[in-house]
């Protein structure tokens, strides 16, 4: 709903005939879900063409997997390990544990 109610501000200016491209950006917990198609839904009678990408990156508790029995937790310590800048690092799990909870990767 935050999200919606982000978009609606911004395209307070935008006419019904218009094109529209919403790019998301920042990051976000690994629990909060982006519904691309709710979102589009909620929009697309408004405007001529409505579209939403997801190009937000998730904000990583390493501590939080430190104990993770799980495929996510070995995948995040293994990542953690790995010299690499920090934003590539975090761009990589999130499209490592998109894939494994069967999500859709955009790469």
């Amino acid at each position: 709903d935050a999200i919606e109610e982000a978009i609606r501000g911004v395209l307070e200016d935008a006419r019904e005939q218009d094109l529209v491209q919403v790019v998301l950006t920042g990051r976000k917990d690994m629990e909060t879900g982006v519904d691309t198609e709710r979102l589009t839904q909620s929009f697309a009678e408004e405007y001529y063409y409505f579209r939403v990408q997801d190009k937000t990156s998730i904000r990583i508790d390493y501590d939080a997997f430190a104990a993770d029995r799980s495929l996510k937790g070995e995948f995040v310590r293994l990542m953690q390990q790995e010299d690499m800048p920090e934003e590539e690092r975090a761009r990589i799990i999130d499209l490592g544990l998109r894939a494994i909870l069967n999500e859709e990767v955009i790469y």
